[in-house]
C-alpha cells in the first residue's frame, strides 16, 4: 500500500485537537489563515513545533475581500498586496507550501472567460513572491462556479513555473479525484482529503462517502506525489483521523 506522511488542516476551531496529532501518527500541519487572526497564527505556529509537528502549509484567507477575479482594478491590486503579506509571513514561518482559492463565487457565465484570465494574471504576480519566499503557491481546485472546477481550468490558471496545485478531493464535481491527479501530475504539491455525498461538498472522513480511495492512491503513486496524506475534515480530532486512515487502506 502506498505510504504517505499524514497531515491536517487546522483552524481557530480545531486547534483543541493539536495535542491529539502526534500520538496518532499525523505529522504535518495546515494552518488556515484568515484576516485578524495574525496574532493567533504566529502563537499557533510556536505551538506546533512545540508538540513536535512540521509547518507543511498555510491555508491563505478566503472569502469575502479575498477575490484574486475581481472585475474592480483597485480592489484586485489590494487584495493582491495582502496576500503577499500573508505569503511573506508563511515563509518566515517555514511552510513548504500556501494554497491559495482562485475565485469566489457564484461567477456568471458572461463573466467566466475574462474572470479567467484576471485572476490566471494575479496567480503569476503571487507566484513569483511566493518564489521569493521559498515557498510553493498551490492553487486549490473549487466547486461549483467557483474559478478552477475543472482541470482544464486549472491548467489554465498555473500555467507558470513558479505555481502548483492543491488538490482537494472533495471539490471535483466534473471529474474524478484520480483522474485529476494524474492529468495534473507533479504540479500537484499538496492535497485536501475528505469524503462527500455526490451532490456537495461535505468534508466528511474518509470512508464516509463516495471517494474511490484506493483509485485516489494508485495516481498519486503513478504521479510521483511527494506531499501529505492532509485532511481537510470536520472531525479533527486525533484518532478519527488514524481510523479513517486505516480504513481506507483496508486495516480497519
Amino acid at each position: 500500500m502506498y505510504n504517505l506522511p499524514l497531515g491536517v488542516s487546522v483552524s481557530v476551531k480545531k486547534e483543541k485537537w493539536l495535542s491529539t496529532f502526534r500520538e496518532n501518527g499525523i505529522s504535518q500541519i495546515e494552518l488556515l489563515a484568515d484576516t485578524g487572526l495574525e496574532s493567533w497564527a504566529k502563537s499557533t505556529v510556536e505551538r506546533i513545533s512545540s508538540l513536535g509537528l512540521n509547518l507543511w502549509s498555510v491555508h491563505l484567507p478566503f472569502g469575502a475581500g479575498w477575490d484574486l477575479s475581481n472585475l474592480d482594478k483597485g480592489q484586485r491590486e489590494q487584495t493582491v498586496e495582502n496576500f503577499k503579506k500573508w505569503i511573506e509571513l508563511a515563509g518566515s514561518w517555514g511552510a513548504k507550501v500556501c494554497v491559495i482559492h482562485p475565485s469566489l463565487e457564484p461567477i456568471a457565465d458572461e463573466e467566466r472567460e475574462k474572470k479567467l484570465a484576471i485572476s490566471r494574471e494575479s496567480l503569476k504576480e503571487l507566484g513569483a513572491t511566493a518564489k521569493e519566499q521559498g515557498v510553493k503557491l498551490a492553487v486549490e481546485c473549487l466547486p461549483r462556479t467557483c474559478l478552477g472546477n475543472t482541470r482544464q481550468e486549472i491548467e489554465y490558471l498555473t500555467d507558470s513555473p513558479a505555481l502548483y496545485v492543491c488538490c482537494d478531493v472533495n471539490h471535483l464535481f466534473k471529474e474524478t479525484p484520480q483522474d485529476f491527479i494524474r492529468a495534473l501530475g507533479a504540479k500537484v504539491v499538496t492535497t485536501h482529503m475528505s469524503d462527500w455525498d455526490g451532490i456537495d461538498e461535505r468534508h466528511w472522513l474518509p470512508g464516509e462517502g463516495i471517494n474511490d480511495w484506493q483509485k485516489i492512491l494508485a495516481a498519486l503513486d503513478e504521479v510521483g506525489y511527494e506531499g501529505p496524506f492532509l485532511f481537510e475534515v470536520k472531525n479533527s480530532e486525533g484518532a478519527a483521523l488514524q481510523k479513517s486512515w486505516r480504513k481506507i487502506q483496508g486495516q480497519g
